[in-house]
């Protein structure tokens, strides 16, 4: 997934922090079970969601682009906690009475880290209302059901949905998340009221998430869209206006606020470089949506209406599938990007001392690695999660994920999470593991 942002500047004004999320009221009603949302078809033009009470405040300088290296992390000076709670009805539903959400934060992560942080993730980022800048977006796909990983395990890539959207929530991103089906007919059922009995896709319903379901475009596999639609996403309708866009993946939770607040607003920012060779990582690529449409050296004036369109735009015919193809992809949109040749081939790439919670660790490392977080002995940058499968119920990665969201979130919302655990290992089937 793509993560863009940009570098600070060498003047006085340009080294102000331009990611400082705003903390904004503790918003939105108590957890409901109503599980009924609609999920918007890519072949119509969507409603977007309302601006934001949360987000970006919006410093340092409006360079076009700043491709000066990013000599640190900036520091984030933690800000006062609201104390306006915003009522709203209980799960929208009719006729129930308005009452706030009192967030119960007796289990969250208490760093100093962790100060400016949102609570209420089931809910959008700006569910109160308000007069605020427009959230970052946050922008992922996945296929439905199971997959086989580039070693050969197998592996899910929708059931983390949810927790990956509560961790972008939490600090200050409103996701987009675009389901790939099979055809169009794959697609039909999963945009119907059951969602075709998918529970990642009803979670997200619940959640409010902007979730699209599309089929992919002509000779495209659905894998290979998957990939790629996630570059492409900023030249279709939904985020055509975004001020920033971050691409992630369908399993990795992000924890920092610290580490994604680096760099100006108007630029691009690579959280990762040369893991695999000289690639550009897919998590994290941050940039505004007409940057991305700049360096992707898409032609259009106006949106695409729907997200195949965008990718067969953006990529033309179908690139020969492979593992890391998006890496590819990018990596050679950006170096052929005629501002890159410009600043010497140099684009800002973020740095900051932290440890990432991996699913390849052993279990004695990561655990370890948890307790440290939890201490606010080192910081933890993100949350590269386990593969959540059916009946693995009370196993490893349901005990690592357990930890992890009991520190992340305020106790209602991790209940709520865990609920959907249980529904998607213990209560779905497959073998137990003890």
């Amino acid at each position: 997934m793509l993560a863009t942002g940009l570098g600070p500047g060498t003047t006085a004004e340009d080294q102000k922090p331009a990611f400082r999320l705003q903390l904004q009221d503790k918003a939105s009603g108590e957890d409901t079970e109503n599980r009924q949302g609609a999920v918007t078809s890519s072949a119509a033009k969507p409603s977007l969601p309302p601006k934001s009470a949360g987000g970006l405040a919006d410093g340092g300088a409006k360079a076009a682009c700043s491709c000066a290296p990013v000599p640190q992390a900036v520091e984030c000076t933690p800000s006062p906690k609201p104390t306006t709670v915003a009522k709203v009805t209980d799960g929208g539903s009719s006729g129930s009475e308005a009452r706030p959400y009192v967030p119960d934060t007796s289990k969250m992560l208490k760093c100093a880290t962790a100060n400016d942080i949102r609570v209420g993730v089931r809910r959008p980022v700006g569910a109160a209302g308000g007069a605020m800048v427009k959230p970052p977006r946050a922008v992922w796909a996945f296929t439905v059901g199971e997959a086989k990983h580039q070693l050969g395990m197998d592996a899910r890539y929708d059931n983390p949905a949810p927790f990956v959207a509560a961790a972008w929530r939490r600090l200050g991103y409103e996701p987009l998340v675009i389901v790939v089906a099979q055809d169009e007919a794959h697609a039909a059922r999963l945009q119907g009221e059951d969602a075709d009995g998918v529970e990642p896709l009803l979670e997200l319903r619940a959640m409010g998430v902007e979730v699209h379901v599309t089929a992919p475009p002509p000779r495209y596999s659905p894998q290979l869209t998957g990939q790629l639609v996630r570059i492409a996403a900023p030249a279709a309708a939904p985020l055509w206006d975004a001020e920033t866009v971050v691409t992630t993946d369908a399993d990795m939770m992000p924890l920092s606020a610290r580490y994604l607040q680096q760099g100006r607003r108007d630029s691009m920012v690579v959280y990762n470089y040369g893991i695999i060779s000289d690639q550009f990582a897919m998590c994290y690529i941050q940039a505004p949506s007409r940057l991305w449409r700049e360096f992707l050296g898409i032609p259009a004036t106006k949106p695409y209406e729907t997200f195949p369109e965008a990718v067969a735009a953006t990529f033309g015919q179908a690139p020969a599938p492979h593992w890391a193809m998006d890496q590819v992809e990018v990596t050679k949109k950006i170096t052929n990007w005629g501002k890159w040749q410009l600043e010497g081939q140099r684009v800002p790439v973020a740095t900051f001392p932290g440890w990432r919670l991996d699913r390849i660790s052993p279990p004695s490392t990561f655990h370890q690695h948890v307790d440290n977080w939890r201490d606010c002995k080192e910081d933890a940058i993100d949350h590269h999660m386990h593969y959540i499968m059916p009946g693995e119920c009370g196993g490893e990665a349901a005990k690592s994920l357990t930890r992890v969201v009991e520190l992340l979130f305020d106790a209602q919302d991790a209940a709520a999470l865990l609920r959907y655990l249980k529904r998607v290992t213990c209560d779905a089937g497959g073998s137990a593991k003890s």
